[in-house]
This record gives C-alpha cells, sequence and structure tokens, in this order.
C-alpha cells in the first residue's frame, strides 16, 4: 500500500470491540486480517497507534460478506456500542449539555478518524451532525454503519445524561434490503443514497442541561483531547496538506497548483517553492493520487472504466487509459481483471466498457 493511502488512518483501539465480537461467533481477527491485507500490528500497541483507514473499511467489507451479514456493523454495535478513543466519550459524557457533547464529538474526531468532513450545523430548530470521507475510501458502507450507530445509541441512551432520540439519519450509502434494523440503531426514520452522511437531532432536546455535568473533569478531559488533536496536527507536513486538498478535489479535470495554493491561503510560486523544498512537487502528488485513487476503485467496485475515469479526474477516457498503462503496466480493464478481489456478487454488475 502506498504512503498516501497509510495516512488516511483510524485509532487501533476500535479493533477491541472488532476482536470480542468476531470471537463470540468463532472467528479469530488476527486470522482474518491476514487473509484479507488487513495491518494490525501487537494487540499490545491497539490502543496507542493508528490503522490504515482504508484497508480497516475493506477489512468490514470482506468480512461482512464472509459473515454473509450485510448489516455486520449494526449487529455489532447492538452489543458493543462503545467504539474507540475513550478520552473524548468520557469529554463528551460529562459536557454540560447533549449540543455541546455533538460539538466535542465534531471538533476532535480528527483524533479518532480520519475524515473529509466532520461538523455541527445548527438551523433554527435542527441540529446536523454531517460526515463523509476520504474519496480514497471507496467502500464505506459497513464502516458508515458503525460510525452511525455508534454516534446515535449514545444520544438514545443518555450519553450526554438525557436521551435525545435522533429525528432522522441520512447515510450516502445504497438503499439496504432491509431497512428496519437502521430504523432500530438510528433511532428514527433513515434515508439512503444522500450526499452526505448526517445524523439530524431537535435543537430544543439537545440543549437540556446534563444532570451529569461534571466542570472539573470536563475541563481536564477537554485539555487531554486538546493535547491528542496538537499531537496528531504536529505529524503533517506541506505535502499531506497538499494531499488533502487534492484527494478531496480528485474529480476536478482542471485541478491545478493555483487552485490547491489557494485553498491552503499562499501563492502558487511560494507553494512550489516549499514543495521542492520537501524534495516533490504538485504534479507528483497530483498523479499519485489519481493513481491511488484509480487503483482502488479497478480492485474494490465494479464501476465502469468510464466512471473511474470521471472520478478520478480525467475528461476523456482514453486518457486516463493511457495514465493507467503508465502507472500500472496494462490497461485498466486487463489491470483489474488481474489484479482485483471485488466479491463475485458485484462482479456480475460489472458492466463492458
Amino acid at each position: 500500500m502506498s504512503g498516501s493511502l497509510e495516512n488516511i488512518r483510524i485509532h487501533g483501539s476500535v479493533v477491541g470491540g472488532l476482536e470480542k465480537y468476531l470471537a463470540s461467533l468463532g472467528y479469530d481477527l488476527q486470522a482474518l486480517a491476514l487473509e484479507y491485507g488487513l495491518t494490525l500490528g501487537p494487540p499490545e500497541e491497539w490502543s496507542t497507534r493508528y490503522i490504515s483507514l482504508v484497508e480497516y473499511s475493506q477489512f468490514l467489507e470482506r468480512v461482512s460478506s464472509l459473515l454473509n451479514d450485510p448489516y455486520l456493523s449494526l449487529n455489532w454495535t447492538s452489543v458493543d456500542p462503545a467504539g474507540g478513543m475513550k478520552q473524548m466519550a468520557l469529554a463528551a459524557r460529562f459536557a454540560p449539555s447533549p449540543l455541546e457533547a455533538l460539538k466535542i464529538m465534531s471538533r476532535f474526531a480528527s483524533i479518532a478518524i480520519d475524515l473529509s468532513v466532520c461538523d455541527v450545523v445548527i438551523e433554527k430548530d435542527t441540529v446536523y451532525y454531517c460526515w463523509d470521507y476520504s474519496p480514497l475510501v471507496v467502500k464505506p458502507e459497513q464502516l458508515t454503519d458503525r460510525f452511525a450507530s455508534i454516534v446515535a445509541q449514545r444520544f438514545l441512551t443518555g450519553f450526554a445524561g438525557a436521551s435525545s432520540s435522533p429525528l432522522e439519519a441520512s447515510m450516502r450509502r445504497e438503499q439496504p434490503k432491509n431497512s428496519s434494523l437502521y430504523r432500530q440503531m438510528l433511532g428514527g426514520p433513515v434515508k439512503f443514497g444522500s450526499d452526505i452522511n448526517k445524523i439530524i437531532f431537535s435543537r430544543e432536546q439537545l440543549t437540556q442541561s446534563n444532570p451529569g455535568y461534571d466542570g472539573e473533569m470536563f475541563e481536564a478531559l477537554i485539555e487531554l483531547c486538546e493535547r491528542r488533536l496538537a499531537d496528531t496536527r504536529k505529524q503533517g507536513d506541506l505535502a499531506a496538506l497538499v494531499q488533502d486538498v487534492v484527494v478531496h478535489r480528485i474529480a476536478s479535470a482542471d485541478l491545478s497548483l493555483e487552485l490547491v495554493a489557494r485553498d491552503l491561503g499562499m501563492s502558487g510560486r511560494v507553494l512550489q517553492r516549499r514543495l521542492a523544498e520537501n524534495g516533490t512537487t504538485f504534479q507528483e502528488i497530483h498523479d499519485r493520487m489519481r493513481r491511488d485513487l484509480a487503483s482502488e476503485l479497478l480492485r474494490n467496485t465494479g464501476a465502469p472504466i468510464s466512471e473511474i475515469a470521471y472520478r478520478v479526474g480525467f475528461s476523456a477516457t482514453g486518457n486516463f487509459t493511457r495514465a493507467a498503462k503508465r502507472w500500472f503496466g496494462l490497461p485498466p480493464k486487463q489491470w483489474r481483471q488481474q489484479e482485483a478481489v471485488v466479491p463475485e456478487f458485484l462482479r456480475s454488475t460489472m458492466k463492458k466498457s
């Protein structure tokens, strides 16, 4: 896996609960991780390190297929709703109100998982908790189910001192065959095929006082989260920042050094110079991000070649084919046939292109 994909991470504490859940079904997490290409490291380090979010999301999809359980993450959450990163969860539990708890979960989400979007939006009487992933996470269905059900269950069960049932949820995933479990786990009606993941709350419910509020404990935990967030940000560099901007704009055929520089608040000339000082260029980063996303889509989805070309920023399929030959040594269709790990049920839906 390339370094760019490894930079999209999730905290290793997430796998502790998954190990127990799989063991209850008679499966060994580490054996499955080895078989399906998820790099975990030793168990004693899971609570202190990060793992690849791309690998983890693919792993959940493959385990779901192995178990023949399309609702794997919802069933897992029904017996293990805790999730990882206990410091952030505790800070939210001792917050002055459920609304402040939700804001904490947005503010410090990047300690636990790399998201492209994580916001709390307040509109009159409604509060929206919104999130999404890097385009490099091409199979996020089980990941989304787990994330959404953890957030919803925390508020349904009085996570911040009083129950705050979501009004509705919208998920950027395909419609499942049976949505009843989604309604049960997310606490209200669920819509599918949304442009972004959202859990929607009543502002009145979220602004009620938290009877479990503890000012001293809350401040101490916020300070701890601030330190963790600062440590996480220190690990980044300019190339990583450029990579983040590029991958979020990857579908744009006219993406340029100047556009990225503007997003980062500097001139194109300054960005070019600073990247050169780091031993790279904008063109190298852009090309690597295109290659990485193309390889993920070819390997792990049944999307037509023409659609993949568009999603990685090529206005013509022929240009993408030439780039794929340069990257992989083969045309994209042949490389997919050689490398793909698409489940059999998706292979039948692949369109000729």
